[in-house]
């Protein structure tokens, strides 16, 4: 799919947050509802986090994004979000609490923040891999249809985002090479190596230029 198909896509795809009963869980054993409610909610505070990606997306020079792109980027940083309200709910639902902080969301954070807009990305899509296999695995062992029926449409949703992922990744590697103007390393280079990239040129992975190599 090209970006225009991805944008159209992601259109169609807005929605309502999912309806989640107000206390679901209550047959399981009370030990097993409240681990899964805490588990849920460490996931929650990831899918909450990745707000900064949807703005910084809209100024950055970047060859391989077009406008169709930025919105659909957008659009996904949006249906994240939206995730982490739908395991907010499920998490109060069980019983338990949302978090505000927790030491593993907050290195993620910050090492991700570090990193050039791509990279960013790929981050994003590494966590899409550990949020598939969690979402499907609890969906299929836990025995509450309220659970059951949210991770179901969150999973499925997530595996549409890294099918997105990969189709940029796939769009970025045929594109011709690339060099920052301003100090002419590549533009994979001044993404994966930001911190080099301050400090030669000044120049960031997500204000440099990029001219054909």
């Amino acid at each position: 799919m090209d970006s225009s198909a991805w944008f159209d896509y992601f259109t169609r795809n807005q929605r309502a947050d999912g309806h989640i009963e107000r206390v679901c869980g209550t047959a399981l054993d009370p030990d097993l509802r409240r681990e899964l409610a805490l588990s849920l909610a460490r996931f929650q505070l990831g899918e909450a986090s990745g707000g900064r990606i949807a703005e910084e997306v809209e100024t950055a020079r970047d060859p391989a994004l077009d406008l169709h792109n930025r919105r659909a980027i957008q659009f996904y940083v949006l249906e994240e979000a939206r995730h982490a309200r739908e395991l907010a709910a499920l998490v109060l639902a069980l019983g338990g609490t949302t978090l505000t902080q927790h030491w593993s969301s907050d290195w993620f954070r910050r090492v991700r923040r570090c990193l050039g807009l791509r990279t960013k990305m790929l981050t994003m899509a590494a966590a899409e891999v550990v949020g598939i296999v969690y979402y499907t695995l609890l969906r299929e062992r836990v025995a509450c249809s309220t659970v059951e029926r949210t991770l179901a449409l969150i999973a499925r949703e997530e595996t549409r985002h890294l099918n997105f992922q990969a189709s940029g990744l796939r769009a970025q590697w045929r594109m011709p090479g690339g060099r920052c103007v301003h100090c002419s390393r590549s533009a994979s280079c001044c993404d994966f190596q930001s911190s080099r990239a301050r400090r030669c040129c000044s120049c960031s992975p997500i204000t440099a230029t990029y001219s054909p190599a």
